[in-house]
């Protein structure tokens, strides 16, 4: 079966008691809601699972796993959560969750995501389907990118407008390493860790945005080094507007190999986000590397902060 568009997942195996495990095209890992329904499978919301028929109470123990740790009071997990830890008060998985930490009061994982922790704070979430990335303290971080660490949330519940409504918004900064291999000079995009050639953004955001570039050759000194610098504008259609942009070059030890310059570009449908993207070396094999750092303000409706 191929991916539907816009799904980094899809449906591998049917278990025995019909619950539907989905791959990433390397991992065995859960479903969400979301890519549950997408593929026309069923979701059981008394299991928080996949399966093919109608839901079963009695799989609730099953997925559950015993390999669970959890301490505090009134946290709470969907079906099929296993290896996972939760200390605190009031934390949420979802369920589909495997080898998640979640340190603190209020915070949320949502269905799908495993290997990722929120290591302390409150009210934070880690997004549907993101796998691998963290939070690391603070109050209102959203986690929306494959092998992010969001550094520090600040949640505020009502922000003055000049009309004299108000808004809820939350500032964060975060980091994801992307890269890619080029063979030619031909314009190469970036990809984060699940393979996609794009990273994604928040609806109703603004953002500034800091890659540190490399392009590196088979070969002593073959590197050329920068910094690109951006601000981003992303509407409630979720699509981005680059509004500025600089790349400055910081090292080009080898004269014959060019200073390679980087750019952060709009990625289109179907799938809004930004790209990061460059020129390889004639004749050579390049491997080109990028750290995204993000400071970003996400403003509309962020009731599941509240929750």
């Amino acid at each position: 079966m191929n991916y539907k568009i816009g799904y980094k997942v899809k449906p591998q195996k049917i278990t025995e008691d019909g619950v539907v495990i989905f791959t990433d095209g390397i991992n065995e890992v859960p479903a969400s809601q979301k890519s549950c329904q997408a593929y026309g499978y069923k979701w059981s919301k008394s299991t928080s699972t996949c399966v093919i028929g109608g839901s079963s109470n009695s799989l609730s123990k099953k997925l559950n796993e015993k390999s669970n740790k959890i301490g505090g009071y009134n946290n709470k997990t969907g079906g099929y959560v296993e290896s996972s830890v939760i200390y605190g008060n009031s934390n949420y998985l979802e369920g589909n969750n495997k080898n998640i930490i979640v340190n603190g009061d209020s915070n949320r994982i949502k269905g799908g995501v495993y290997n990722s922790s929120i290591i302390s704070g409150d009210k934070n979430i880690i997004s549907e389907d993101v796998n691998n990335s963290s939070v690391l303290s603070g109050t209102g971080a959203i986690c929306i990118r494959d092998a992010e660490t969001v550094i520090g949330g600040f949640y505020e519940d009502g922000l003055n407008r000049l009309s004299g409504e108000t808004t809820q918004f939350v500032t964060q900064s975060s980091t994801f390493n992307m890269q890619a291999t080029a063979t030619s000079t031909s314009l190469t995009k970036l990809q984060v860790q699940n393979g996609n050639d794009y990273f994604e953004v928040h609806p109703l955001s603004f953002m500034y945005v800091t890659v540190k570039c490399m392009t590196s050759g088979n070969g002593v000194g073959k590197v050329s080094a920068g910094t690109l610098n951006a601000t981003v504008g992303v509407g409630s259609n979720g699509i981005p507007s680059v509004r500025a942009q600089t790349f400055t070059h910081e090292n080009n030890s080898n004269s014959t190999y060019g200073n390679k310059t980087y750019y952060i570009v709009n990625q289109g449908s179907p799938n809004p986000g930004l790209v990061i993207r460059s020129q390889g070396v004639a004749s050579e094999t390049v491997v080109m590397t990028a750290t995204v750092s993000i400071t970003e303000t996400i403003h509309g409706d962020l009731t599941d902060l509240s929750n």
